[in-house]
């Protein structure tokens, strides 16, 4: 094996690394919002995501294909980590086909998907057109890498000294099955591709050059092996990205575990199985234990998908959410350079943690109303909570080139309140989950009549708030809501006080909710350096601020339009 041979297979897990960045990029904001109800509805349940993840690979003809796709998915929180692991569950039964048909599409399909979208990308002007073209260049990345890694190793794969190796292994013994498999792990992580190791396998055993016992562990290590991509890939992304890799590598590992401890049954089970489908040369019958041992590890983790995404969430740290990921390298260099446009983003920011405070105690009511489909999706509020805590740092520090000003510090201080405020909520949200179905229904049904009240009454307050269109409300109303719900629920008797004092915090939390969104909505624009003077280096309240302040800061009148909110923060003489 020449230098050359390993540079050209390491170009090729290059550009397998850069189609799946290529693809995330592409899902943005834009496309997920318009792809949303299609996948949605694609992943809903048990058996859609199943029968989408089979069909999925079963065209690509590459399950790792369709794990990188889903890592996409799960980046843009497109789809919860539940049904990403039924959709990859689904996958692996999918990829056994290719064993069958005894074929190699990605040698076609790498050059075919880029070259046909790189000149279609030349010629397409509609952006959703753009869009899907951008999107298959990047799955045409990932099968042109695994191409090129296959296609420079393969030759190493049948020289004689590796088949010497593999018949000096006898799996008859628990040390030479161990070494089998690892030596299929090792062989499959090295050439970034399970299918060339099975399709060479299946053409050692047509010639005899193996026997079938071998090539069978071989091909258990190869199912672990496939697992090393997209788990090296997942390394610089969100944390269910790598929750979902990291299960992808648990459940091939798990359950080559418990076929290697039963080896010799787990051989006559899959002949038994498949011979009277005429599965009786060497070939097939080979091709019938990676299918078995697939359609077997599937059925038995279906109905685990809910416990091992708990385990997961449970025990995966949180990654840190860095302020650079807020905006771009080449964004971050220009607002250096342009401070003004710096606050202008700086403006937007702000609008942004709005609409978050607002979309967050949505999602907390409605989980607490009793939806658990808006329960799942309360978490990946966390992210988008850190983007704009980061965000505003990061911004802050390019535009003003100085430390925080006291209005810059109470927003900072709001904004990490109300994330460790959401933290609490998932907490709650989570512990009604793992409850028994009729009692969480029983404290649902009792929490639900004062919420909706509570609710009506936090929604009349923001439509005041953020639409400039009346004064802000007094708290009465909320007072009222939360003193009525509490005596109702401590009267029936029917609900702990457990329940009453953790259903107070969430009272609580949603009353500061309301009031941060009216600070932040009469505090207007963040003061940037030339607002504080010496005599303002005290933080001021809404309530003292002067009439001139006031009208000065206040919403206006009117509904303000998408320009006027976006401006950029003028100097305090223009405002």
């Amino acid at each position: 094996m020449t230098p050359l041979v390993v540079l050209m297979a390491f170009s090729g897990l290059g550009l397998v690394l850069f189609g799946l960045r290529v693809f995330m990029q592409t899902l943005d904001e834009t496309v997920a919002a318009r792809s949303r109800p299609l996948i949605s509805a694609a992943t809903r349940g048990t058996l859609r995501p199943l029968a989408t993840g089979f069909g999925v690979t079963l065209v690509l003809q590459a399950s790792s294909v369709t794990v990188i796709a889903l890592l996409g998915l799960l980046q843009t929180s497109l789809i919860p980590l539940e049904a990403a692991l039924l959709v990859m569950l689904g996958a692996t039964v999918g990829t056994c086909a290719k064993a069958w048909l005894f074929t190699l599409p990605f040698a076609v399909l790498g050059p075919l998907l880029v070259g046909g979208a790189s000149v279609a990308l030349v010629l397409a002007r509609r952006y959703v057109l753009r869009t899907g073209l951008q999107l298959a260049f990047a799955l045409g990345l990932v099968f042109l890498g695994w191409h090129l890694v296959a296609a420079n190793l393969e030759p190493a794969l049948r020289s004689e000294a590796l088949t010497a190796f593999l018949e000096g292994l006898d799996v008859a013994t628990p040390a030479g099955l161990l070494g089998a498999i690892c030596f299929g792990v090792l062989l499959t992580a090295a050439v970034n591709s399970s299918s060339t190791v099975v399709f060479l396998l299946l053409v050692l055993v047509e010639t005899q050059a193996l026997p079938l016992p071998l090539a069978a562990a071989v091909v258990l290590g190869a199912n672990v092996g496939t697992t090393a991509t997209p788990l090296f890939a997942s390394l610089e992304y969100r944390v269910d990205v790598r929750r979902l890799a990291l299960a992808h590598t648990l459940v091939k590992l798990a359950g080559v575990l418990v076929a290697a401890c039963f080896f010799r049954s787990f051989l006559t089970l899959a002949a038994a199985l498949t011979e009277p489908l005429g599965a009786t040369s060497g070939p097939a019958r080979l091709a019938a234990v990676h299918t078995v041992f697939n359609l077997i590890n599937a059925l038995v983790w279906i109905p685990l998908v809910p416990r091992l995404a708990r385990l997961l969430r449970g025990r995966a740290a949180r990654a840190p959410f860095h302020a650079t990921a807020f905006l771009a390298a080449p964004v971050r260099r220009i607002l250096a350079n342009v401070p003004d446009e710096a606050l202008e983003e700086l403006a937007r920011a702000r609008d942004r943690a709005l609409q978050e405070l607002k979309l967050t105690s949505d999602r907390m009511l409605a989980a607490l109303e009793g939806s658990e489909r808006d329960a799942e999706r309360l978490e990946p509020r966390h992210d988008l909570l850190d983007g704009v805590v980061a965000g505003q740092e990061l911004l802050s520090a390019l535009a003003l080139r100085n430390p925080w000003t006291p209005a810059q510090q109470r927003l900072r201080a709001e904004l990490d309140a109300l994330h460790a405020m959401v933290l609490e909520d998932v907490a709650l949200v989570r512990s009604l989950q793992l409850e028994p179905h009729g009692y969480r229904q029983l404290r649902l049904d009792h929490l639900r009549p004062g919420l909706a009240g509570l609710r009506h009454a936090l929604e009349v307050r923001w439509h005041d708030l953020l639409t400039g269109g009346a004064e802000p409300r007094s708290p009465d109303d909320l007072d009222a809501a939360e003193g009525e719900l509490l005596e109702r629920l401590r009267g029936s008797g029917r609900v702990t006080e457990a329940d009453l004092t953790h259903l107070g915090r969430q009272l609580a939390h949603v009353r500061r909710i309301a009031q941060l969104i009216e600070e932040l909505a009469l505090r207007g624009h963040l003061a940037s350096e030339e607002d504080v003077s010496p005599a303002a280096a005290e933080p001021a309240t809404p309530d003292a601020a002067s009439p001139a302040e006031g009208d000065a800061q206040s919403a206006p009148s009117a509904a303000p339009t998408p320009e006027e909110q976006t401006a950029p923060a003028e100097a305090p003489a223009s405002r």
